[in-house]
């Protein structure tokens, strides 16, 4: 009555098998190909596996003969041969009779190709537990085979829905607040304020029509960071409504040559790329309202003749919106960028608002103006006891040592999951692929031109997505093998995506959760900036970044822009991710990995009193999307979030920009009506209760 295992020496690792060596078995566990003596693999164990499980179920062996010729010939009849477990015993489970018969197939190639994989398919089992319990790193097949089915129950869809629309709601409502786009009285588009500073050049003696030309609305950051160390919330937020200063201004320039750039496929630096100092260049500026701000105009080579010794500084006033008659003229102070036979200056105030004192400087040569700028009482000038030192601990930094280190340590971990046949390779391909479509389509965004420098416009963004397409491979490959050891469950929706499968609930559930999470964090945004005005405390962050400005070019570059959301999300997520690894691989314990990661990133924020409490709210989001729901939410999470600050999202939909807007939440509703439809797994979403079974009638 006792069960006793033997072993006979015939066990070998697949590798050292070869020769004669692969015949060498108990004939009555063989399978055929080890009889006909070829190639012997894991899906010939799998065979003695089925016919060990066949007579553990049954207590018969499926090939009963007496001799090894009995049994080969019994073998060889196939099928035909072998009897179903459930003719042998009466009520037997028909998935477990699948299996077994699955696994005793004459065909290898159609047998399960790992004991994990007949673990799988087993009823009640949970291979990818048992191969953590085993200490094996799981395949990704079956990191995508475990887990639940997926779905999510209507109700908790329609909460995610409705979590989704109120971040919505409160987006667009607290951006009124916070975001640049809505703060600034931008009443003017782009095309009239392009066409005003033509206007005005053409005031001021500059006929010449432009070859090419670029616009884009920039942030005032010397009047925000004036405002910030007020610390005075309540007439801040009064303060950047106001049309003078203004918090945005209207930069344009233009050239007598196409503006070919030297980073072509960057998204930025409009004004400095490529450089503004070839001859009959001009960049000027304009508050939202089409003032003159500044003005800066490289003359050509040789000077033209004028007869009139100085040029006209009234024009400046007038283009300036600004009355001559109250501002003094005083010694100059400031220096001019270009060159210049003659310079003014005036001392005085902006006629509206609380009376700002201003100055005004201007240069010109000949008779025409070459320099203007109206210098704020905030405006530092570089002088050289104003230059920063090198600071060796500075966050900018900080942010690049640590990418280097990132890159290399991702680089020495890559070669080694490599080497040691540990990579995804397909899963890293795909994943590295999608990244640079993304970025190419930057493209949208693209500075075009009607000449041949197309072509290197082109060819640098595909330069770029390449150059993106390698890194995050490379880093696929380093995070992806220990993310599959230590929490398989984080991959599982996000190999079923990268497999195609658009359609399975799971893959709509975490898209749905990671809208939803988005949209959450937008709250808790909208309730600290709440916070903020109702106690008086210090001002809330102001949003307008790269994304928000690219956007305001409206058209194409609303595409471009959310592109970028997008690439910089899937960029971060691994550089997070890389950086809780590392973490994990020093200290070995998660928990200690996420506290000291957690500690690092509320370091940057430690001193507003609100960022804190709300940065340690919104980190257990972020960790609770990452660990709960996976790697796709994570995703979701970070680039939804950041289309809700960024993008220039409005309640006015006669707004100039209101076409962000609606793009924004177009993708936005999208993602949420594919993940809500995909997530109920063709549930009902409502469940009628007056109706009865089929067949039956309600009195």
């Amino acid at each position: 009555g006792q069960a006793k295992i033997t072993d006979f020496g015939l066990a070998g690792l697949e590798r050292t098998i070869e020769g004669a060596e692969a015949r060498a078995g108990t004939p009555a566990y063989m399978a055929p190909e080890q009889w006909a003596g070829d190639e012997v693999t894991a899906r010939t164990d799998v065979y003695s596996l089925g016919l060990v499980l066949y007579e553990l179920f049954t207590g018969q062996s499926v090939f009963a003969g007496k001799t090894p010729a009995e049994i080969l010939e019994l073998q060889q009849r196939g099928s035909s041969t072998v009897t179903s477990p459930s003719t042998v015993i009466d009520g037997f489970d028909p998935a477990v009779e699948r299996v077994i018969l699955k696994c005793m197939e004459t065909d290898a190639a159609q047998r399960p190709s790992t004991a994990l994989a007949v673990s799988a398919a087993l009823p009640g089992g949970d291979p990818l537990a048992a191969a953590l319990a085993a200490g094996e790193t799981p395949s990704p097949e079956l990191v995508a085979q475990a887990g639940k089915v997926g779905g999510i129950r209507p109700w908790l869809g329609g909460l995610c829905v409705g979590l989704i629309a109120l971040g919505i709601v409160s987006a667009i409502w607290f951006a009124g607040h916070q975001n640049l786009a809505r703060l600034a009285p931008l009443e003017r588009p782009p095309a009239y304020l392009a066409t005003r500073a033509q206007e005005i050049l053409e005031d001021l003696g500059y006929h010449d029509a432009p070859a090419d030309r670029v616009y884009v609305f920039e942030d005032n950051t010397d009047y925000i960071d004036h405002l910030r160390a007020q610390r005075l919330t309540a007439e801040n937020h009064s303060a950047l409504e106001s049309r003078q200063p203004a918090v945005l201004t209207f930069k344009y320039r233009q050239s007598p040559t196409l503006l070919t750039r030297i980073n072509s496929a960057a998204i930025g630096g409009w004004m400095v790329d490529p450089p503004g100092d070839r001859p009959g260049m001009i960049q000027i500026d304009l508050d939202p309202l089409g003032r003159l701000l500044y003005l800066r105009v490289h003359p050509w080579e040789v000077a033209s003749e004028s007869d009139s010794p100085e040029p006209e500084w009234g024009r400046l006033f007038e283009a300036a919106g600004l009355e001559p008659s109250g501002f003094d003229e005083v010694r100059p102070r400031w220096i001019p960028p270009v060159f210049g036979d003659s310079q003014r200056a005036w001392s005085g105030n902006y006629p509206a608002g609380e009376q700002i004192p201003i100055r005004v400087e201007a240069g010109g040569l000949g008779d025409k103006v070459t320099w203007f700028r109206v210098i704020e009482p905030w405006v530092e000038p570089i002088e050289p006891d104003s230059v920063e030192e090198l600071d060796l601990f500075g966050v900018p930094l900080a942010f690049t040592a640590w990418f280097l280190v990132v890159l290399i340590v991702g680089g020495v971990l890559a070669w080694r999951n490599l080497r040691l046949g540990r990579g995804d390779r397909r899963g890293a391909t795909r994943a590295a692929l999608a990244f640079g479509v993304v970025r190419m389509a930057w493209l949208f965004s693209a500075d075009h031109l009607p000449s041949g420098g197309e072509i290197n416009i082109i060819t640098q963004h595909f330069a770029q997505s390449a150059f993106r397409v390698c890194l995050v491979w490379i880093f696929y490959i380093a995070l992806e093998p220990y993310a599959r050891r230590y929490w398989p469950q984080m991959l599982t929706s996000w190999v079923r995506l990268l497999n195609g499968q658009l359609r399975d609930p799971l893959v709509g559930r975490d898209i749905l959760v990671g809208v939803a999470a988005g949209a959450v964090a937008s709250i808790l945004n909208s309730v600290s900036t709440a916070t903020s005005f109702a106690f008086d405390l210090e001002m809330p962050e102001i949003f307008y970044s790269l994304w928000t400005a690219e956007s305001l070019r409206g058209g194409p570059h609303v595409i471009g822009a959310l592109a970028g959301i997008l690439a910089r999300s899937i960029w971060d997520v691994f550089m997070v991710v890389m950086m809780f690894l590392l973490l994990k691989l020093v200290v070995r314990k998660t928990w200690i990995a996420v506290i000291l990661q957690s500690l690092m990133i509320l370091a940057i924020f430690a001193g507003e009193s609100l960022a804190l409490p709300f940065g340690i709210v919104l980190l257990a989001l972020v960790w609770t999307s990452l660990f709960r729901f996976g790697l796709l939410t994570f995703l979701i999470f970070f680039t939804v979030n950041g289309m809700l600050l960024e993008m220039p999202l409005t309640h006015d939909l006669s707004a100039w920009y209101a076409g962000s807007t609606w793009v924004t939440l177009l993708v936005i509703a999208a993602l949420t009506a594919w993940g809500f439809y995909v997530a109920l797994a063709g549930r009902p979403v409502f469940q009628d209760g007056l109706a009865g079974e089929p067949g039956t009638v309600k009195q």
